[in-house]
């Protein structure tokens, strides 16, 4: 393992599996190791994991599209039940047990900031709605841009998002060291499953 030298805190066990990716020196709260940009954006891709719902309502957009009937206003429609059924789903997941399917497989849990818990409702679907218009409203897309930013550059690696919902996506703590960084590390290669 190699420190940098510029480093002055102390390495906790529980830390090593940032060290160990050599991606970067880890980023550490009080909660735990914060999550790489790259492992959650691969979680979010594997968002629909385990989730046929999601997965039907994705086919029945490309469908409604597709018809040669179809106008702006079906459009329209469509894609806004798709940002409703994204955000309750999201909500009620996050709510519930603090991750989704992806975040499972990559070792990643949703915190409340502030409690160190499973977010609420409320934080949960203030999060859900900030994270559902930026991905799937092409005018806020540059907001993406912003996001990720905020994970890579600042000191708490939270996202609009977080920022929104007051949470913060870390390794989950229940997990061994060793463990999470495979799983990390697979999800960074594209063998999660």
């Amino acid at each position: 393992m190699v420190v940098p030298q510029r480093f002055v805190g102390t390495v906790a066990t529980r830390d090593l599996p940032g060290y160990a990716d050599a991606v970067r020196p880890p980023r550490v709260t009080a909660l735990g190791r914060i999550a790489d940009l790259d492992v959650r954006a691969r979680a979010r891709i594997r968002r629909l994991v385990d989730r046929p719902v999601l997965a039907g309502a994705i086919g029945l957009l490309a469908l409604a599209v597709s018809l040669p009937f179809t106008t702006g206003w079906v459009i329209l429609g469509s894609s806004a039940a798709w940002i409703v059924l994204f955000v309750v789903d999201e909500t009620l997941l996050v709510a519930r047990t603090g991750l989704t399917p992806g975040h499972q497989m990559a070792g990643l849990v949703i915190r409340d900031r502030r409690t160190g818990g499973t977010p609420g409702t409320g934080r949960s679907l203030a999060r859900a709605i900030v994270l559902g218009l930026t991905l799937y409203v092409p005018p806020l897309w540059p907001l993406l841009g912003i996001s990720a930013l905020l994970v890579r550059t600042t000191e708490r690696g939270r996202s609009l998002h977080d920022l929104a919902g007051g949470t913060v996506v870390v390794a989950d703590p229940t997990l061994d060291p060793e463990a999470q960084r495979q799983r990390a590390m697979r999800m960074r290669l594209g063998r999660a499953g």
